[in-house]
């Protein structure tokens, strides 16, 4: 049975939920990054303060500024459906609302794909999404038959989500694709309301596709803390954000792989 932990839960009924919250010290978001370090230079980003608040990015490099996508651009994105749960589209929808409100970036929403999540997935699939790089993949997994490694820890409680940005080889510093994969057994309710509920859930592991890394804030979606408080971005969040997102400035999308 998955162990209640912030995000990272099922709620059977409130009472037990806040309960396990505090069995466990932390929520979790594994990362379902499997390309290898491209440049030496890669490194996480220190907490960084904006007044109150705190925020973390998953990468830089040396002498600029954190790895992200062009936010000049549309980032794509489509979803595999086929184990997820009733609301999930309508959730995942209004998250990237609230992501794109919060950070500036733009979304598009291509619809279904039969592509089933990997952690080897190719960047580049000119036969089944033309002559582009891959879109974000958005896809849920049933943790027992899932490729992907759900475990929090050895004995520990099963992730909701795996979330990693994935960028091209011969520019590490721009994304342009990503991997999301969300636990089908999350029996969290849907929508906002919760820390829990499955909508933000889905805030988090996006924030972990444009770069946020964890924080140890309560009151942070990117929160590992499993008493977290938050059901929507908050000022640690939306400062990391305007740092990925549109006030920024534009990048120059990499080259796609020669054929």
């Amino acid at each position: 049975m998955l162990i209640v932990l912030g995000l990272i839960g099922i709620l059977a009924a409130s009472a037990v939920a806040l309960s396990r919250v505090r069995e466990r010290p932390a929520r979790e978001s594994a990362d379902a990054r499997a390309d290898p370090t491209p440049d030496a230079t890669r490194t996480v980003v220190p907490d960084a303060p904006a007044g109150s608040a705190t925020f973390r990015f998953l990468e830089r490099s040396k002498g600029k500024g954190p790895w992200r996508f062009d936010p000049c651009g549309e980032i794509h994105y489509v979803t595999n459906l086929d184990e997820a749960p009733r609301g999930a589209l309508a959730d995942l929808k209004s998250a990237v609302g609230a992501l794109e409100a919060a950070s500036g970036l733009r979304f598009d929403f291509e619809g279904r794909t039969d592509e089933v999540a990997r952690p080897t997935r190719a960047l580049y699939q000119p036969g089944r999404y033309g002559e582009r790089w891959a879109p974000l993949l958005v896809d849920w997994h049933d943790p027992r038959t899932s490729s992907f490694d759900w475990r929090v820890s050895d004995e520990g409680p099963l992730a909701l989500g795996l979330a990693s940005p994935r960028w091209s080889p011969r520019d590490p510093g721009v994304y342009v694709s990503g991997v999301i994969a969300l636990n089908a057994r999350d029996r969290g309710p849907r929508g906002f309301a919760w820390p829990w509920s499955r909508g933000v859930t889905m805030l988090h592991e996006l924030g972990h596709a444009v770069g946020l890394a964890h924080v140890h804030a309560r009151d942070e979606i990117m929160s590992t803390d499993g008493r977290s408080t938050a059901t929507a971005y908050g000022q640690g969040d939306l400062a990391g954000l305007a740092r990925l997102g549109a006030d920024a400035g534009c990048l120059s999308p990499p080259p796609l792989p020669d054929r």
